[in-house]
């Protein structure tokens, strides 16, 4: 599963009241910008929804959640187009409380909102 499959989730796990959904990205970014950009937008709107809508209390019958963590791995360094992004969503993304961390291949965290 990658950030290819815009109707999968790439992996899923409960941290107290959080719900955190992966997301593995293995693309270059200085390929297909655009096309990139929107494709990893469309999987975090679906990742939103997922959480808003509840759709997510199949997985986890009876537990609900009051924030969502989304997780991105990332094989290459992303664009800057994917920070702005971001700083444009952030203020959002807090009120709706969804967290977003980013992570580069080495495990070193690069940004959180």
């Amino acid at each position: 599963m990658s950030v290819v499959k815009a109707d999968m989730i790439d992996g899923m796990a409960a941290d107290g009241n959080t719900l955190v959904l992966a997301i593995s990205d293995h693309l270059i970014w200085d390929r297909e910008k655009a096309a990139h950009l929107s494709m990893l937008q469309g999987k975090l709107n679906k990742y939103i929804y997922f959480f808003e809508s509840g759709t997510y209390r199949q997985y986890f019958e009876g537990q609900s959640f009051g924030r969502l963590r989304i997780e991105i791995f990332f094989l290459h360094q992303w664009d800057e187009s994917f920070d702005k992004l971001l700083e444009l969503a952030s203020g959002q993304l807090k009120e709706r409380k969804i967290d977003i961390v980013c992570t580069l291949k080495d495990d070193i965290i690069e940004r959180q909102v």
